[in-house]
């Protein structure tokens, strides 16, 4: 297999777009372009990214693993896991169910009271609109549906 010539490579790189794995993972390995994506899109001026890790590997010896795109430890101690999906074949809620809660498990201690357990976000890019009501941005929270 021969090496590419530097005008194939620009080629290939000027068909990428940020959602595209391969992209987005070189631009989550800045904090600064992962801050400015979570200040837009949590609606947060005063957010700070502290560290990100990029395509993390979360493995269970029991079950299901999973490579996170991008997990970010904000100023405030949270997780952030902020991943990017360009298709349309998956259970899209419960995949972030369960990001979210392998990033829970790594960072607990067993014996650990649960009012201790990090808060984690999930921030999920998605090439189109994941529940079909026309909107930009959606902004998820767990609600008891009695209280509101």
């Amino acid at each position: 297999m021969s090496e590419l010539t530097i005008e194939e490579k620009k080629a290939k790189v000027k068909d990428l777009r940020p959602i595209d794995d391969v992209f987005f993972e070189v631009l989550a390995k800045n904090p600064g372009v992962m801050e400015e994506i979570l200040c837009t899109v949590l609606e947060d001026d005063n957010l700070i990214v502290k560290d990100v890790i990029v395509q993390s590997d979360e493995r269970n010896i029991y079950g299901r693993s999973v490579r996170l795109d991008a997990l970010c430890l904000l100023g405030n101690g949270v997780r952030c896991n902020v991943e990017v999906q360009r298709s349309d074949n998956d259970d899209h809620f419960r995949r972030v169910r369960f990001n979210e809660s392998s990033i829970t498990v790594r960072d607990s201690q067993s014996g650990t009271d649960f009012k201790e357990i990090p808060d984690v976000h999930v921030v999920y890019i998605s090439e189109f609109d994941i529940i079909g009501a026309g909107h930009t941005i959606y902004h998820v929270n767990k609600v008891i549906a009695e209280t509101g």
